[in-house]
């Protein structure tokens, strides 16, 4: 599956989305049967998520029976998710449109509601070539286990700028990445009584430099996960931060969760397991064998070592959190 998976996300007009997915194993078991991570961070699902194509971001429900997964090449969201005890074959959900403009999912913790990053149009414009409509955060609701049309998230008319990226709290506050011309930094909209309040950009104890994106938010906010290309503490290209909720409400000065799982490459787009345990993120590290043989490769090997995980595309990692309760306690101390 993996060869076909990579031929079609490069775009290789050789097979059809149903051709992708035809040989699917028989998987069982919360996040698709993996064996659980421990603390050193290790390749999700090899050769079904992680690819060794281009895997982009990855959200599961809440008791790890479906997924959403972004790839890219085209950039695609398809979904899994456990039926009659064995995991589905790969699909797109219904709420896709026609120019396939959606990114970077999140799903509510009680798997009922869907926010996406979209750039899809509103304006019934069908011309391929006419500008795109900026990214802002859309959301689909799922009733009766079908997903309604989708709609933007209203932020309100005082708030500008573009909205990308979400991460949903238990009590529907959104934390999302805004973009201008000079910084990407991270906001919060509080939902309060139904409807969503002018986000706000986060303190400089985040927003530290011009690039912090892609949030993760802690079920009850006690902590946020981010990635960041600052100039201080880094270990590689872009590193995954965190900081803590004070006992004033406050967010702790972000602190570098440390090289045991941020690399020399990029480590970005987080996202921790509803239960808690697993923190998964995407890097695209290389970690397959550098020594290549010193004749030319044949075709079967050229393929095989270009649908490799770990070839330096993006690939999605996963990890125990067990990291998240001792970073606390060093902040604390």
């Amino acid at each position: 599956m993996c060869r076909i998976l990579f031929l079609i996300l490069i775009g290789l007009p050789c097979f059809t989305l149903a051709q992708v997915t035809k040989d699917f194993p028989e998987l069982k078991g919360k996040y698709l049967g993996q064996k659980p991570p421990s603390n050193i961070p290790e390749l999700f699902a090899p050769g079904i998520v992680s690819t060794g194509a281009n895997e982009m971001s990855i959200c599961f429900s809440e008791k790890g029976d479906e997924i959403f997964l972004l790839v890219a090449r085209p950039t695609l969201i398809i979904t899994s998710r456990i039926k009659n005890s064995v995991w589905t074959d790969f699909e797109e959900p219904s709420f896709i449109d026609p120019d396939r403009a959606n990114y970077y999912m999140f799903l509510s913790l009680n798997g009922k509601k869907l926010f996406f990053t979209s750039t899809r149009r509103n304006d019934g414009i069908k011309d391929s070539l006419a500008p795109r409509p900026p990214a802002v955060i859309w959301f689909t609701e799922r009733f009766n286990g079908k997903w309604n049309k989708p709609q933007k998230v209203d932020f309100g008319s005082d708030f500008k700028g573009t909205s990308s990226f979400p991460s949903v709290a238990s009590n529907g506050n959104i934390y999302f990445s805004s973009f201008n011309n000079e910084s990407v930094g991270i906001y919060c909209s509080k939902y309060i009584n139904g409807k969503y309040s002018t986000p706000k950009r986060l303190s400089d104890s985040i927003n530290n430099g011009t690039f912090n994106s892609h949030p993760y938010i802690a079920p009850d906010e006690s902590y946020l996960l981010f990635d960041s290309r600052r100039k201080e503490n880094i270990v590689g290209g872009s590193d995954i931060f965190i900081s803590f909720k004070d006992k004033n409400g406050n967010w702790t000065k972000a602190q570098n969760i440390g090289d045991k799982i941020n690399s020399e490459r990029n480590e970005i787009r987080s996202f921790v397991s509803q239960d808690g345990q697993y923190l998964f993120f995407c890097s695209d590290r290389q970690v397959i064998k550098r020594d290549l043989p010193s004749v030319p490769m044949k075709g079967d090997q050229v393929r095989a070592l270009m649908n490799s995980p770990g070839n330096g595309q993006q690939d999605i990692y996963w990890v125990s959190t067990s990291f998240i309760e001792k970073l606390k306690q060093i902040k604390i101390n």
